[in-house]
């Protein structure tokens, strides 16, 4: 299979297809696979694991790992187990507003909404683009071989105004 794969925890556990598990510890989280193992230190990926987004491309063998309230994005080679941080989301400084929504396209990319922007990463977990918004209240409605498509929710005199962004190049379009 040739996808991503979101993660399932339980107790602070979670195993994806056999091939990758991860624990939550007080302040990081750890990944063990056939690779070996790696440890993400950032408390702000752990504070919930309600909050923790974590994605694994079954063909190429990353993961990506973020969270809600996190800034940073990460990005895990199961072959060596190496961590790198992708990029950083500008969060919005209320907590209370802050969200993130993560959509696999048909193209092999991975979309990350949040509060303040749009984010697409290739098949191999690399940032491809990230594009910011000003739309706290955008959420998908489609996503294509070629474009994603978010909707504005309100204010009312907005609300249903969508915004497209080309998958490849992350150019904007409106309807």
């Amino acid at each position: 299979m040739n996808t991503w794969v979101k993660a399932q925890f339980a107790s602070g556990l979670a195993t994806i297809d056999e091939i990758l598990t991860v624990r939550l510890g007080a302040s990081s989280i750890e990944l063990s696979s056939e690779g070996g193992d790696a440890t993400i230190d950032d408390a702000s990926l752990v504070s919930s694991v309600l909050e923790l987004s974590l994605w694994l491309h079954t063909g190429n063998r990353v993961v990506v790992v973020t969270s809600r309230s996190a800034a940073c994005v990460y990005r895990v080679s199961l072959s060596d187990m190496g961590v790198q941080e992708l990029d950083l989301m500008f969060r919005g400084e209320d907590d209370d507003l802050r969200h993130l929504t993560a959509r696999a396209a048909t193209d092999g990319s991975l979309l990350l909404l949040y509060e303040r922007g749009l984010m697409c990463l290739n098949s191999d977990g690399f940032v491809r683009w990230h594009r910011l918004h000003d739309d706290i209240s955008a959420r998908f409605v489609d996503v294509d071989s070629k474009r994603v498509w978010l909707e504005s929710q309100w204010p009312q005199d907005v609300a249903g105004r969508r915004t497209g962004y080309d998958l490849e190049s992350g150019q904007e379009s409106s309807s």
